[in-house]
């Protein structure tokens, strides 16, 4: 399966968000995120989804990957720091 390229208008402050939240630049990630357009925002979230399903052997992530990756994304001190627990991300409403 082909995935189309990333625009440019979605790529740069992707990686620019991702940049922040690596060095721990919380308040420079948000600021960047909330200049995003919806549909940015949205390209945004597919691109982490294709990143789940990859890491979960290309297919969709079953009750226990999520509960995997949910632990994974909260371990770091950034999650914390945004208050971010493990359950939450795989907690059903």
């Amino acid at each position: 399966m082909a995935i189309p390229r990333i625009s440019a208008d979605v790529e740069k402050p992707f990686r620019d968000a991702l940049g922040h939240a690596i060095r721990n630049e919380l308040q420079e990630m948000r600021e960047g995120l909330l200049r995003l357009t919806d549909e940015q925002i949205a390209s945004c979230l597919s691109l982490c989804a294709i990143v789940a399903i990859d890491v979960c052997g290309r297919q969709w992530p079953d009750e226990d990957n999520l509960r995997r990756l949910g632990e994974a994304a909260t371990e770091s001190d950034n999650a914390r720091a945004f208050g971010l627990k493990a359950e939450d991300s795989y907690a059903r409403t």
